[in-house]
């Protein structure tokens, strides 16, 4: 089953990418402005969440009211998250302290709408990685062990003993990296030895299960240069996403997981530009692993399927848009969160069908 999904991830891919360059050649109509009502010609709606839905200060403007409506009309749709630091409950816990989610019913956004990267990230671990393989993993989302970790524990639940076989650390000696950066020179194919990031651009440290020491908990010199041994040497490196960074409501941005993720991208080029692996939204393996499961997820709550009548909304160019564009969906940009319209033009290939204010205009709410 593994290695059917690794052929079907490879195939999305390939197809996402001729989807994404085919639109690139095409004369293209400007993006049309909503000011309301735009869902009554959508069967189904897929969501950013970081500055589409909330931002860290709270909800966005009007999104608890868009997604009351949202129910009250049974729209499907899936927030299909780019966080790496958090599962489907940690999302439901902060759309609830956002105040998103049972205002009309006093219902939770249920776990049948929510995914994100860090689970489509489990899914590709579990798909891809051997029995054996030695994982150096960095988190956020403080956690007092690696088994109390959201991560960990998304991945037992989906194969138990694979995971019982890897040897995973949150720390390692400058004697074990350079024996696991060896280990990783001498596989063909980068998979027995992997750097993994459970992040939104901050990490924690936890302990590490087999020596008990405190993980990194901060983007150090010494983790740099650690993980850099084994990136060096042939390790595959897996990432949730490449969000550069995130805008706080007073302008001043957040650094990303992408940040990290482009420096770690230079480290590796060119011998190993190909065992960089994104699981996120906008992300090589993020088509099969995100965006499919997603359109999986509408179909389970009675969408047709139909890609003409989805729209991916997002507040990211390269990330949401992007998304959208090699799932073969109509796109919406919100202007809440880190790109505006004007930015367009620094990103020709991903196509916009519509833009909106916030996502309040997306749909006609109670006055």
């Amino acid at each position: 089953p593994s290695q059917n999904f690794s052929m079907l991830a490879r195939a999305c891919t390939a197809l996402a990418r001729r989807r994404h360059f085919s639109a690139v050649g095409a004369v293209r109509p400007p993006p049309r402005r909503v000011r309301g009502d735009l869902c009554a010609s959508i069967g189904g709606l897929l969501l950013d969440l970081d500055g589409t839905m909330y931002t860290p200060s709270g909800a966005v403007d009007g999104a608890a009211a868009f997604h009351d409506a949202l129910r009250a009309a049974a729209i499907p749709y899936v927030f299909c998250s780019n966080t790496g630091a958090k599962g489907s409950s940690g999302v439901q816990a902060k759309l609830a302290l956002s105040g998103i989610g049972g205002g009309i019913d006093g219902r939770l956004v249920e776990h049948g709408h929510i995914y994100t990267a860090s689970q489509a990230q489990c899914d590709y671990m579990v798909d891809t990685l051997p029995r054996g393989a030695k994982v150096f993993v960095f988190a956020g989302g403080n956690a007092e062990s690696v088994e109390a970790s959201f991560w960990m524990q998304q991945l037992r639940r989906r194969d138990t003993a694979l995971v019982s076989s890897w040897d995973v650390r949150t720390f390692l000696t400058e004697a074990e990296a350079k024996e696991w950066g060896a280990l990783a020179a001498a596989s063909p194919t980068g998979a027995c030895v992997s750097v993994v990031l459970f992040s939104d651009g901050s990490v924690s440290g936890v302990p590490d299960p087999v020596t008990g020491e405190l993980g990194f908990a901060d983007w150090s010199f010494d983790v740099i240069k650690k993980a850099g041994y084994l990136l060096s040497h042939g390790a595959s490196f897996v990432v949730t996403a490449e969000d550069s960074f995130n805008v706080r409501p007073d302008g001043w941005p957040l650094p990303g997981p992408g940040m990290i993720s482009a420096m770690f991208r230079t480290l590796m080029y060119p011998k190993g530009k190909d065992l960089v692996r994104v699981c996120g939204k906008g992300g090589d393996m993020g088509d099969a692993y995100l965006m499919e499961r997603a359109i999986g997820m509408l179909r389970q709550q009675g969408h047709s399927g139909d890609r003409s009548t989805i729209l991916m909304v997002g507040d990211r160019f390269d990330t949401d848009i992007r998304a959208g564009t090699r799932a073969g969906v109509k796109t919406c940009l919100v202007e809440t969160g880190c790109h505006q319209l004007a930015d367009a033009e620094h990103f020709p290939e991903d196509r916009l069908d519509f833009v909106a204010s916030s996502v309040a205009a997306l749909i006609r709410t109670p006055s």
